[in-house]
């Protein structure tokens, strides 16, 4: 349990009964053991689940709801088809990209992987169910955001991104419909298929201010990637106000 996670179950204890405090701890505990224990296991058939409905599509494949058959708890399945070929190692890439980040990250700002598994067809990623939608769909069902809403979710989202890069990675994919709403309205960062490792040292030893070109394409020096992220969430901010 890391020290932002720790804070948060504070937080949220002191705002409880005793009766509710038990029961957070009860939760928590059961979170960490089962993840403990997928961990060790390289497979876990997909038939132990049953599907409930669509979430959504990510990058590569859907999203779905799901419940354990023997516990009963609801998960975000990530389903990936496996694919022959170059194709199929850029789907890797971005799996394995995925997989390192929230296997180093565990933050109450960011979506939790329990496992992730395969068989001889697809590709699966057991997630934590976020059950409040994303922001995107918010802005589209309730139209403009009110002023406060946009501060607030915007706070919430510089904080995602910056548990990210204490941890040193990019998410280079910021949009509202990567961050997702809890059963509390707060708000989770998700989606890492395009998210990249740096090292605060080399980019400073590397520092460029004048943009370049790479393979046809433009280059961004690593020390400007952070104020990408920056920019991408004020975009963010700004659909959340005019969608």
């Amino acid at each position: 349990m890391d020290m932002d996670r720790n804070n948060n179950m504070h937080r949220k204890l002191s705002d409880y009964e005793v009766t509710d405090a038990r029961r957070l701890w009860k939760e928590e505990t059961q979170h960490l053991k089962l993840a403990q224990k997928w961990l060790q296991v390289k497979t876990l058939p997909a038939d132990e689940f049953n599907v409930i409905k669509e979430l959504g599509r990510g990058y590569c494949g859907p999203v779905r709801l799901v419940k354990n058959k023997h516990t009963g708890h609801l998960y975000a399945m990530k389903t990936v088809h496996r694919l022959r070929g170059p194709e199929d190692l850029r789907v890797i890439a971005q799996l394995n990209n995925e997989r390192t980040l929230l296997m180093e990250v565990n933050s109450v700002w960011v979506e939790r992987m329990f496992h992730s598994f395969q068989d001889s067809h697809y590709y699966f990623e057991l997630l934590e169910y976020i059950p409040g939608g994303s922001l995107a769909q918010l802005v589209q069902q309730e139209g403009t955001l009110r002023e406060y809403q946009t501060r607030v979710y915007g706070a919430e989202m510089l904080m995602a991104i910056s548990v990210l890069h204490r941890h040193g990675f990019m998410h280079r994919n910021v949009q509202p419909s990567n961050f997702l709403l809890d059963q509390f309205g707060h708000v989770k960062i998700a989606d890492f298929g395009c998210s990249f490792r740096f090292m605060p040292d080399e980019i400073c030893q590397k520092m460029s201010t004048e943009p370049s070109i790479k393979d046809g394409k433009p280059f961004i020096s690593g020390e400007r990637r952070d104020r990408v992220q920056i920019y991408q969430r004020k975009v963010s901010a700004v659909r959340q106000r005019e969608l």
